[in-house]
């Protein structure tokens, strides 16, 4: 079976997701994949543009990654970035055996795959 994602798509628990933080704005994570996110924006007009912009992602565990960004497209009440470079593997590695540890049941659940952000 193909598939049409290269990257594998963390998708987070409620209560562990990361936070977007660029100037003033803070938005919160719901999938994450060494190429891009999917963000909660619920309507309140930020990334309304197309230029790049500076953000550091904050994951739960007190780990910080800056990433350049591009805002790919809406999707309801969430946006779908792009990164300019990839998140190292190895965070994405780290933040997802430290996933695995917090719900273990859950994860015994979920599909494997390697997956972008793209649907």
């Amino acid at each position: 079976m193909s598939q049409r994602r290269d990257y594998f798509r963390i998708r987070f628990p409620l209560t562990q997701r990361p936070r977007l933080v660029a100037d003033s704005i803070e938005l919160e994570v719901i999938e994450l994949s060494e190429n891009g996110a999917r963000v909660v924006v619920n309507g309140n007009g930020v990334l309304k543009g197309t230029a790049p912009f500076g953000a550091t992602i904050r994951f739960k565990d007190g780990t910080a990654v800056k990433i350049t960004a591009v805002m790919h497209r809406w999707k309801a009440k969430e946006a779908i970035l792009r990164f300019s470079d990839n998140i190292s593997y190895s965070i994405i590695v780290a933040e997802q055996r430290r996933l695995l540890q917090l719900f273990p049941r859950e994860a015994a659940q979920q599909p494997i795959g390697r997956r972008g952000i793209d649907d």
